[in-house]
């Protein structure tokens, strides 16, 4: 059985990282005349080359953050799935992330080291806002509607 060093390990993520970095940014900044450049099909509309991007980014943060752990236990990248399934909806995700940092501060605490972790939780709480705000919407026009009959 052959064994793999961490340090080609390290080294196999990073270069992932770096591949859906830049895949992440060119989605990102998905134009008609990038298209062309590129000669990608172009389309109509940005929307989900956007979501893609953001998507390809997020990935290349979770693996980022693989090579930068003292332990192979890959537990890192789980406050994404919350995260991406907060796109959707916006509860549901924004806990699920809020749990997985829980759970991972609990399994290593020193991932807190990384400034860059503390994006989880401030971007979940973000999105458990935006629910409140929205359901508070809802309601309110749903009065309004009430009202107007």
């Amino acid at each position: 059985m052959q064994t793999i060093s961490m340090g080609s390990r390290k080294f196999t993520l990073l270069i992932d990282a770096l591949i859906n970095l830049i895949l992440g940014v060119f989605l990102l900044l998905y134009s008609e005349n990038l298209a062309a450049l590129l000669g990608v099909p172009i389309v109509e509309n940005y929307f989900y080359p956007n979501i893609l991007g953001g998507i390809f980014i997020g990935i290349a943060l979770a693996l980022y953050f693989e090579t930068q752990k003292k332990t192979s236990k890959p537990t890192t990248g789980l406050g994404l799935i919350g995260l991406g399934l907060a796109w959707k909806w916006e509860l549901i995700g924004g806990i699920i992330a809020l749990v997985a940092f829980t759970v991972i501060g609990a399994m290593e605490p020193t991932l807190f080291v990384i400034p860059l972790v503390y994006f989880y939780p401030g971007t979940a709480i973000l999105f458990i806002v935006l629910w409140a705000k929205n359901r508070k919407h809802q309601r309110e026009s749903k009065l309004n509607r009430n009202l107007n009959k």
